[in-house]
């Protein structure tokens, strides 16, 4: 969700900026920055004994906010201020809820995972701003077709989960999430059908694949075989798929990139 818009970005962009490196690191230091945060976290209002982690955890902070600070001020010299002190700003704030979210074993709301999908999503503004020094038309279709395929596989992995825990405790509670997941994939089908009339065919094409096979995966959460399927391999579908849907979202934009 965050390597994949970036380097579809970069790769739409067609020009090498040395600026992509520093934003690289940055988007990167900024997701990894929650781990040693949450440690912190619980060191401070949950253990009530000095955990060894904690050490390792204030030597990491260190280095990954010296590596934000070197980072930020060589996008300095490419990017807009007011937009380097917008994505800064709206990347710690992500990053402060997620991590007090973390601290209070909350970290698997749904709404905090699709958020953080749009903000992970939102590193191909970063690509985009290092190589061109703005943010073209076609960045806002890569984080939109990102950030929808990324909703509807969040939401499909929710059911998932709810219908394996329900087949294993044999409790019959209503699914939560099976009908969002659905709207999720009628969403992404509906988008297909916009871009299709709008004559972006490849663009259509990526919206309605990632539609169909999450649509499948809701439609085989009663099977027993599907949910005798490892979640390891799961995930690889799910990041195959979001390697396919990448490749045809960048055919579909490379003309007007």
């Amino acid at each position: 969700m965050m390597i994949q818009p970036f380097l579809c970005a970069a790769i739409l962009a067609g020009v090498w900026h040395w600026t992509l490196l520093p934003a690289a690191g940055a988007v990167l230091g900024a997701f990894l920055l929650r781990e040693p945060l949450v440690v912190m976290g619980r060191q401070r209002l949950v253990w009530t004994t000095p955990h060894e982690e904690t050490g390792a955890a204030r030597r990491w902070l260190g280095g990954l906010l010296g590596g934000l600070a070197a980072s930020g001020g060589l996008l300095a010299m490419r990017w807009p201020w007011p937009l380097l002190a917008l994505f800064g700003g709206l990347a710690m704030a992500l990053t402060a809820l997620a991590v007090v979210l973390t601290v209070k074993n909350r970290q698997r709301s749904w709404w905090l995972q699709v958020l953080s999908a749009a903000g992970l999503s939102a590193s191909c503004f970063a690509a985009a701003l290092s190589a061109l020094g703005t943010i073209p038309d076609w960045c806002w279709w890569v984080w939109l077709v990102s950030t929808m395929h990324a909703l509807a596989g969040i939401l499909v992995v929710h059911a998932r989960l709810e219908a394996r825990i329900a087949a294993k405790t044999k409790k019959a509670t209503p699914p939560r999430f099976r009908l969002p997941a659905a709207a999720a994939a009628a969403m992404l089908l509906t988008a297909a059908i916009a871009c299709a009339l709008l004559e972006r065919a490849i663009l259509a094409a990526a919206l309605a694949l990632s539609a169909t096979v999450h649509a499948w995966g809701i439609w085989t959460l009663s099977t027993a075989k599907s949910m005798a399927t490892p979640l390891m391999k799961v995930g690889l579908r799910a990041m195959t798929l979001s390697i396919v849907v990448s490749i045809l979202m960048v055919a579909g934009l490379w003309r007007e990139a």
